[in-house]
């Protein structure tokens, strides 16, 4: 979920290849509509699906990604949550 979104442009194509690079795929991306309960302080929200929980890690540990973090921590504002599936 993101409060606030400054990313320029060339900062969002390098995330958005660096996350199909590692199988992940946008599966949302939107500005908050209507908050009908609860406390929610973000504009923005978006969910990218990863293969799996050991693939979104190493991801989120790799170099790759290191490299344009301290890009996406000047430019947003929010919270990033991993989930994990539950069985049916």
């Amino acid at each position: 979920r993101i409060r606030r979104l400054l990313n320029p442009p060339h900062t969002q194509l390098q995330t958005i290849s660096l996350i199909g690079r590692w199988g992940g795929e946008f599966l949302m991306r939107g500005i908050v509509h209507k908050v009908v309960e609860g406390d929610h302080p973000h504009e923005m929200g978006v969910v990218i699906r990863f293969p799996d929980l050991d693939t979104l890690n190493k991801w989120y540990e790799s170099e790759e990604y290191a490299e344009i973090l301290g890009l996406r921590h000047d430019s947003t504002e929010g919270t990033i949550t991993f989930y994990e599936d539950m069985p049916e």
